[in-house]
């Protein structure tokens, strides 16, 4: 890397993978304070962040660790990216994804930027992480590259923080503390994010291109699903040893190489009424996967079960499992809901903004008692007018909102949340009433219904 870039940018507040420590007091901290977890194919990444109280930035430390075979590429990461892991990976070289951060910027509790390059190459990369706020359970995870655009885009799960699993050194942060604007580095000049085109996205076109180039691949018993990952994200009807239907439940890949997942199933404590339920992966082998379950009871109060499911060798649409709730035990199986064909495990198609992600139906909110809120024909005020919601109106499905809502982080979110998630989009509603077109409106006019 050049030295003009590298030469003390950040004082020597690049953490690295050795780096681990606690402030005295948790007080320091500001919003960012913490860790995310996420993985490109066959590569885990671990982005550790410090942030000082009242502070823009602070430091950050990004992990690569290789977890399986370098030939796989999801379609969130760019071909040419996934190409540059999997060399790495093949070095066999410890020091192979040594990199510097070289700035690093927090934007309020909703977006963290860090300006990195790796330590045997003089190109300099952006990532940046994106939440609806400190609590949300999932964060958006973007890698930028000078010529390509965007190298990949996917999620990540909150994670304990470097320091809370090792010693800590307890004055790490002091030099960031008396110079603090030090470490924004390149971040500070508003002319290193114009090196990077944030709106330019070739990974479809490059993925068509490197697929054709590729042999097809082997049968592995899973048919058109290349693998078990494939098979598995996907939406399934559970039904109970007597064939009846007990729920539906969403499962998808999380960008760490687990799954997690949301639905609704028979809550055994409410007379066979169904209580929406979240699922994270609490383990996995060759023969099947187990999920821990919470369910939102009634009060407000959590409940937990889990979910335990065989894979078979060669399946077929349909699996079984058991189900643990409420000190019952059911057997139940699960068929696979329709079919992702030509999906690579991992990749991140969760099915966001469509109506049947959606946990909610939503009414009107802000619209003055007698006034109706015209519905558009595009996301924009210049859009044609094609009909008026009166401010009574109920019922209201989203198909689809721009910028993009992942329904799974909006239907995991808290009412607040939601909320605010919603006032920095535009939505596309349909109404119960078949004499009103699909049309668009402000998110801010929308309340989800409880």
């Amino acid at each position: 890397m050049k030295k003009g870039l590298a030469v003390s940018v950040l004082l020597g507040l690049n953490l690295g993978a050795a780096i681990a420590s606690t402030l005295s007091s948790a007080a320091e901290f500001g919003p960012w304070y913490g860790a995310f977890r996420t993985g490109i194919g066959a590569t885990d990444i671990s982005i550790d962040l410090d942030q000082l109280a009242n502070s823009r930035t602070g430091a950050a430390a990004i992990a690569f660790i290789p977890t399986g075979r370098p030939d796989e590429c999801p379609r969130d990461a760019h071909p040419a990216f996934c190409k540059e892991l999997a060399d790495r990976v093949q070095q066999g070289d410890p020091d192979a994804f040594d990199n510097q951060v070289l700035g690093v910027l927090y934007e309020g509790d909703k977006e963290a930027f860090i300006a990195f390059g790796f330590s045997d190459e003089e190109t300099v990369r952006m990532l940046a992480v994106k939440r609806s706020g400190r609590d949300a359970p999932f964060a958006a995870v973007r890698f930028y590259h000078p010529l390509r655009g965007v190298d990949a885009e996917v999620n990540s799960k909150p994670d304990s923080h470097l320091c809370e699993q090792a010693q800590c050194f307890s004055d790490r942060l002091r030099e960031l503390a008396r110079n603090g604007d030090a470490a924004i580095g390149l971040l500070q000049n508003p002319k290193f994010f114009g090196t990077f085109d944030l709106n330019k996205d070739g990974r479809a076109d490059a993925h068509a291109r490197w697929l054709s180039s590729v042999p097809a691949p082997k049968d592995n018993g899973f048919g058109v699903y290349q693998s078990v990952g494939q098979f598995m994200t996907a939406i399934w009807q559970v039904e109970d040893d007597g064939g009846t239907g007990i729920g539906e439940l969403r499962i998808f890949a999380t960008g760490t190489r687990s799954w997690g997942g949301f639905g609704e199933l028979d809550d055994n404590t409410h007379a066979g009424k169904r209580s929406k339920v979240k699922l994270d992966e609490s383990g996995r082998s060759q023969a099947g996967v187990d999920f821990d379950l919470t369910f939102a009871a009634s009060g407000g109060e959590e409940l937990s079960g889990e979910l335990v499911i065989d894979l078979p060798q060669s399946p077929k649409g349909r699996i079984t499992g058991l189900l643990t709730h409420a000190g019952r035990q059911t057997s139940v199986s699960l068929k696979r809901l329709g079919a992702y064909e030509g999906e690579f495990e991992d990749s991140g198609d969760y099915e966001s903004s469509g109506s049947e992600g959606f946990d909610h139906f939503f009414h009107l909110r802000n619209v003055p008692e007698g006034r109706s809120l015209v519905l558009r024909q595009g996301p924009s005020r210049k859009s044609k007018a094609l009909a008026g919601l009166m401010w009574t109106t109920t019922g209201l499905s989203i198909e689809q909102c721009t910028p993009d809502i992942a329904s799974e982080v909006f239907n995991l979110s808290s009412h607040d949340e939601k909320l605010e998630l919603l006032g920095g989009a535009w939505c596309q509603v349909t109404t119960a009433n078949t004499q009103i077109p699909s049309g668009y409106v402000l998110g801010r006019y929308l309340q989800p219904s409880e």
